[in-house]
């Protein structure tokens, strides 16, 4: 990712539209022992990071597209993207056997900009692990815009 501070900026802007509500952190997660996400239901409260390749030894980040989230009960926020970039969309959702379901939220920035908003539904990833439908624009200032997908799927098989 670009650096902390524009990071720091960008979670703090997302956490004022309301969609992520403040657990988000540019902090890597440390996990005792590598977790198997394939039921992110049956996990215990907690902040967990599941990523489709395992972490080189000199990274403290995952490496291919990850999830980050706080787990509470059967709700879940967080991000899903690719480390060490600023491809990433923020979600919220119900925890399932099969992943994460609910809505989602992308932030267009000279960083990562979206130039148009695809009012149909889309596989966001190469991997096609995250489903986004009924996106739109919901605010602008300058050069960021926040965009809010009111469905959003995501299948956690297989990280």
């Amino acid at each position: 990712m670009a650096n902390s501070a524009g990071l720091t900026k960008l979670f703090r802007l997302m956490s004022a539209v309301g969609l992520v509500s403040g657990v988000l952190s540019i902090q890597p997660l440390a996990l005792a022992e590598p977790v198997v996400a394939s039921s992110l239901s049956a996990l215990p409260d907690g902040a967990y990071q599941f990523c489709t390749e395992a972490p080189p030894d000199d990274w403290k980040d995952g490496a291919g597209a990850c999830l980050t989230l706080i787990k509470e009960g059967t709700t879940a926020s967080g991000y899903y993207g690719y480390p060490h970039s600023e491809s990433f969309i923020c979600l919220k959702g119900q925890v399932s056997e099969t992943g994460l379901s609910g809505s989602g939220m992308a932030v267009s920035w000279s960083g990562n900009p979206w130039s148009n908003v695809p009012g149909s539904s889309f596989y966001w990833d190469d991997e096609g692990r995250l489903f986004l439908a009924e996106g739109d624009w919901v605010r602008r200032e300058e050069e960021v815009g926040w965009i809010v997908f009111q469905q959003a799927v995501l299948s956690t098989e297989g990280m």
